[in-house]
Order: C-alpha cells, then structure tokens, then sequence
C-alpha cells in the first residue's frame, strides 16, 4: 500500500508540471494509473482484463487484475520477506469463499490457496 501511495505522489508531482495538475487534475491522474496495465506484457494485460491471476505474477499485477487484498501477512526469514494476501468472498471474482496468495521474496505470486 505504502509503495502504491508514493508512486501516485510521483506521478501526480511528476505531472504538476506538465499541465496536467493545473487542468485535468485528479481525473488525468486516475486515468495515467489505470493505463499502467499497459506497460505489461500482451498476456499479462489480456488476464488482468479477465480478472485473472497466474503465479510468477508481481504483486502490481496481481493489484492490476484483483485489487487490493482485505489483508496482508508479512514474515520475515533468513531469505527475506514473505507475504500472504488474503481475499475475502468475492463474487465479483467468482469466487465464493477467501483465496491466499504467497508472494516469495522477489515479490513474484508463488501460490494461490482456497480456504477450507
């Protein structure tokens, strides 16, 4: 969450001069981040429109695709951090009950769990 926030303050400092702050505001400012998608791969770009996810995702894609997760689990070891994302019911998802993904210490999705 932290990373997104700084990312959009870039982005919205980066276009304060450019015009865009002073005429389009937030609007453009929505628009330039929903357009970040783009800059994925052909296939990436084809399953975030599905709302799909497929592990070696990043987590900005699995973001892209499923928005941000209800909660986030963050544990350290000696190979670094790990991070499970839950997401609980949803429907818009198609899926009825909470989903777990594991993100390894690249931050690349390492594994989607059901819950039981």
């Amino acid at each position: 969450m932290k990373s997104v926030m700084i990312g959009l303050m870039f982005a919205f400092f980066s276009l304060s001069g450019s015009g865009y702050a002073n005429g389009g505001g937030l609007p453009d400012l929505i628009q330039l981040v929903s357009d970040s998608a783009t800059a994925f791969p052909q296939e990436i770009q084809a399953l975030i429109k599905e709302k799909k996810i497929q592990l070696g995702m990043t987590r900005e894609m699995v973001k892209a695709s499923w928005g941000e997760p209800s909660q986030v689990k963050k544990t350290k070891s000696c190979f670094g951090t790990i991070e499970d994302w839950t997401y609980e019911k949803r429907q818009d998802l198609g899926f009825a009950d909470s989903r777990t993904l594991r993100f390894d210490e690249d931050g690349l999705l390492q594994s989607i769990k059901n819950a039981k």
